[in-house]
């Protein structure tokens, strides 16, 4: 077998959200790690493989798929729903509706994920100019919903890992086998921070 297509875990991750929030640019930001302005609108569901190295031990294959259409009913189809490790809820700075809608796609996706399962936003277009919706916003909305937080920009490639790090970090599946020594000293513990 090929080293690029060995893993240790699959991880699917399924993204939803307003056409405004460009799933389909953050699917063909990881998959082309050299994104650019070239994209098709999702119609129906599209998916892409990719594998990065999660730990030193741990190669995953991370399985996205971006929903397209639904986004008049604001809810996921639960045929979607199976087998999905993370929910992505992604809306855009620029559009301060999408936003206001991620209410009901984050309380549709708590709903419907198992236990083990994530839910994380992920804010797009964190690096465009005339932003309609905060950094702080973002956070607060994630702290009220008890979910993860990401800020990406569908440009940069290195936004959209550090985003899916972040979920997989808070994935119980992908736990490492060993937990790590403990802190010699209690003041080095530190606590754990949801929002990146």
């Amino acid at each position: 077998m090929n080293l690029h297509q060995e893993y240790n875990r699959s991880v699917k991750f399924l993204l939803v959200g307003d056409v405004s929030a460009n799933k389909s640019r953050i699917l063909s930001c990881v998959d082309e790690q050299n994104p650019n302005s070239n994209h098709v609108t999702t119609i129906g569901v599209d998916s892409k493989d990719h594998i990065i190295q999660f730990r030193q031990d741990c190669r995953v294959k991370l399985i996205l798929w971006d929903t397209g259409g639904r986004e008049h009913h604001l809810t996921i189809d639960d045929y979607l729903c199976r087998g999905v490790h993370v929910f992505c809820c992604v809306f855009s700075f620029t559009d301060q509706q999408s936003l206001e809608h991620l209410k009901v796609w984050v309380k549709d996706a708590k709903k419907k994920k198992d236990a083990g399962s994530q839910v994380i936003i992920l804010g797009n277009h964190c690096l465009q100019p005339n932003l309609e919706v905060t950094n702080e916003e973002a956070q607060d909305f994630a702290m009220q919903n008890d979910v993860l937080f990401a800020a990406v920009d569908d440009t940069n490639y290195d936004t959209v890992r550090n985003a899916l790090i972040l979920a997989l970090n808070h994935l119980p599946y992908l736990a490492p086998a060993v937990a790590p020594p403990a802190p010699a000293n209690n003041r080095d513990q530190g606590g754990l921070c949801r929002i990146m």
